[in-house]
């Protein structure tokens, strides 16, 4: 039997070969076996020599390329019932061991990762529906007029949110007992004879009936509490950003349409937003007189039979003032609302002010009547020096605190004269300011604090602070971004 060669003899003896499987099988495996053998030897040859290498090997004839066949036994038809034959067939792809293990991670990850978006996906779109239906309950109190709408969203925040939580009616907090408006401090150097009462609790003694005992307490102050400044800035604050956005709401709330946040800030019913109207002076006018109710009925809550301190009985006489518009700064940013370092500090800011003031008006040459100077002492001496027949002097007022007073005698002595002049009383102030705090260290430690100064001063001659603010501003002389500075003290 001739061999036949197929591409440099890869295919050995074919007629063998099937020979060999027909017949011999020992044969037939041999003659499979060498030529195989023969064929790789062959093939590497060809693949050196840069040849192709022709059609893949099957069989046994592939052992050596690294990927396993398998051979499966089958009857050829010429062969008969008892012949069988093994055919060569290729196998898909190699499998290592770990590939099972590393695809079902990969599918528990990405399981895991679809369960997480469709979570997300639902939430996202719940906040979609409410903030859908926020906005359909939004609409419902926007304005019709297009310039008003169009204002009331650059000052949304003045009215309360729909999503806002944490929130209650302003009337609510302030029918709390802790909410009161007004308190009584201490003020030292200012005492008054108080006559025991008979069986007194804090009395370790008793008196006889009959008998009158007396001794020396530190004077009692009024003044408005923490809460209370905060509460009617707050109040304030809403209506004058209206005011600054050409809006009113021409006197139309109540104490019942403002509302205390968690943030404790000073919110509107959005419900009003039909209410506001474009600004006319009339509508501001309103509105101011409409918040000067509202403080007398806040204080109608625990404060109804109690004296208004000085400070707040100053705010509310330009609230309720024929034209409240022209002091609409003060309003705002009232002295009485400051904290007592602010008041401080802003009085001290308005004292250098005016004495720079009298230099240019002096250095100017400017007459007598002319000075804007002198526009602020008038307004001070008209309040403080012409004073009422029934009106106790200023520099007697003086004297009754004993810090206070100290400081008045020593202004007095260098002068060589009594203080008739309203520079006098400012300077009187600014000198107590500066040296009681300086002289009230004992054994290293200051014995007074700012509130304690200013509460000196206030008790003793009420209504400086604020008289000085109201003529500094109708003067021209008060700066906006100080007051917006003091007030953030």
């Amino acid at each position: 039997m001739a061999t036949v060669e197929d591409d440099g003899g890869r295919w050995g003896d074919r007629e063998r070969g099937h020979g060999g499987r027909g017949g011999d099988r020992e044969l037939g495996h041999g003659g499979r076996g060498g030529d195989s053998r023969s064929g790789l030897d062959r093939r590497g040859d060809d693949r050196a020599r840069g040849r192709g290498g022709g059609r893949p090997p099957t069989g046994h004839a592939a052992a050596g390329s690294g990927v396993p066949q398998v051979a499966t036994p089958s009857r050829l038809p010429s062969e008969g019932p008892g012949a069988t034959s093994m055919v060569q067939t290729e196998s898909p792809e190699p499998r290592h061991a770990g590939d099972a293990q590393y695809e079902d991670a990969n599918i528990e990850i990405m399981k895991k990762r679809v369960q997480e978006l469709e979570l997300k996906n639902a939430e996202l779109q719940q906040k979609l529906e409410v903030a859908q239906a926020q906005l359909k309950e939004w609409n419902k109190y926007t304005n019709s007029d297009p310039f008003i709408d169009k204002q009331l969203r650059k000052c949304h925040d003045v009215f309360l949110c729909l999503n806002e939580s944490g929130y209650q009616k302003l009337s609510d907090l302030l029918a709390d007992p802790k909410s009161k408006l007004t308190m009584d401090v201490k003020v030292h150097g200012m005492e008054v004879i108080k006559e025991l009462k008979q069986f007194e609790k804090d009395l370790p003694i008793y008196i006889p009936k009959g008998v009158r005992v007396t001794r020396k307490e530190d004077k009692k102050f009024r003044r408005m509490t923490t809460v209370a400044k905060h509460i009617l800035l707050g109040i304030i604050e809403d209506i004058y950003r209206l005011h600054r956005l050409e809006l009113t709401l021409n006197g139309k709330f109540t104490l019942d349409d403002f509302y205390w946040t968690h943030l404790k800030k000073v919110k509107l019913d959005p419900a009003l937003k039909f209410a506001v109207c474009q600004r006319e002076r009339n509508g501001m006018i309103n509105d101011f007189h409409q918040i000067y109710q509202i403080i007398i009925e806040m204080l109608s809550f625990h404060d109804r039979d109690l004296i208004i301190p000085d400070d707040l009985q100053s705010l509310l006489d330009l609230l309720n003032s024929d034209d409240p518009v022209k002091h609409n700064e003060i309003i705002r940013y009232n002295m009485s609302l400051l904290s007592e370092i602010g008041k401080k500090n802003h009085f001290i800011t308005l004292y250098d002010r005016l004495q720079q003031q009298i230099r240019e008006d002096n250095a100017k040459g400017v007459p007598e009547e002319e000075k804007i100077s002198e526009k602020v002492l008038r307004f001070i001496s008209n309040r403080f020096i012409k004073t009422k027949i029934d009106q106790e002097p200023w520099s007697s007022q003086a004297k009754k605190n004993s810090y206070v007073g100290t400081v008045y005698e020593f202004r007095r002595s260098n002068m060589g004269t009594a203080l008739k002049d309203p520079i006098d009383l400012l300077i009187v102030w600014r000198n107590a300011i500066s040296h009681i705090l300086e002289s009230s260290i004992e054994d290293g430690e200051q014995l007074f604090k700012d509130e304690d100064l200013v509460n000196m001063l206030e008790s003793a001659i009420p209504g400086v602070l604020n008289e000085l603010q109201k003529a500094m501003s109708e003067a021209g002389l008060l700066e906006l971004p100080h007051l917006i500075r003091a007030m953030r003290m």
